[in-house]
Parts: structure tokens; C-alpha cells; sequence
């Protein structure tokens, strides 16, 4: 695991209260209908209400409400909209696209619904992780 992946997956963890499931990074999902097609995610937050609703497989089989997917230099932009596409086909509600090159992140709600956020603002985590601010400076520290 790169240390950005880590530096997401622990400041996601530090902010989850009792209620919500953090993943650890490299979790993997299925696409419904699709059950031999996994995907990789660098790192995810599943709430409590949606976690709930896991069946017993060994892949996530219910929606992360937010991934975590670190750009790495192999990453083509026609891959990276594929991964997208395949994010909220299975029902994400919020994907941060983290650029290692750039020290900044992109938050997607859709593929037309884009912010990006650069090394001196603050991430939130608007109402998928309602309170949640961290500083993209943090999430490079390291």
C-alpha cells in the first residue's frame, strides 16, 4: 500500500464513530449482476445503515457511500472514468480521487459533479461523513 492510501484509510478511521465501517485499503466489491467481476478499492466508508445490509459473501456486495481511489502513474484518464462509472453504477454516493502528482484531490459526486480541492484547503465530507474536514496538507504529510 503507497503511503497516501495509508494517510486516507487512517484519517477516515480516526474520524468514524461506532455507527459507521471503515475499510481497510485494497477492499474489493462485486458488481451486482456481475458476480465475477471485482474491483479493487484503495479505501472506502460504509455506513452503519448500509453495512447492515451485507450478505455473507467474501467481497463487499453493498455500496461503499465513499471510495477512496489514489491515482498511480500507470493510470490511464480512460481507465480512471471506467473505475468511476463502475463507483456509482453500484451506488456510491462520494469518490475522492487522490492525485499524488498534483497534491490535490478531486471529489466526485458524479461524473459531471466535480470539485477539486488543492494542498492548501480542507477536504469535507459533506453529508457522507457529516463534520468530517481534513486538510489535503494532512493527507500528504508523510
Amino acid at each position: 500500500m503507497d503511503s497516501e492510501g495509508a494517510q486516507v484509510t487512517v484519517i477516515i478511521r480516526a474520524e468514524c464513530g461506532v455507527s459507521e465501517k471503515c475499510a481497510p485499503a485494497r477492499s474489493a466489491f462485486t458488481r451486482a449482476g456481475t458476480p465475477d467481476t471485482i474491483r479493487a478499492i484503495d479505501a472506502l466508508f460504509i455506513s452503519h445503515e448500509r453495512y447492515d445490509r451485507k450478505g455473507t459473501t467474501a467481497f463487499l456486495d453493498v455500496p461503499p457511500d465513499l471510495i477512496v481511489e489514489i491515482l498511480s502513474p500507470g493510470n490511464t484518464w480512460a481507465d480512471t472514468i471506467q473505475k468511476l462509472r463502475e463507483f456509482f453504477s453500484i451506488g456510491a454516493r462520494l469518490v475522492w480521487l487522490v492525485d499524488p502528482s498534483s497534491q490535490s484531490v478531486f471529489a466526485y459526486r458524479a461524473l459531471t459533479d466535480v470539485r477539486e480541492f488543492t494542498i492548501d484547503n480542507h477536504l469535507p465530507g459533506d453529508d457522507v461523513l457529516p463534520g468530517f474536514s481534513v486538510a489535503i496538507r494532512e493527507i500528504f504529510a508523510g
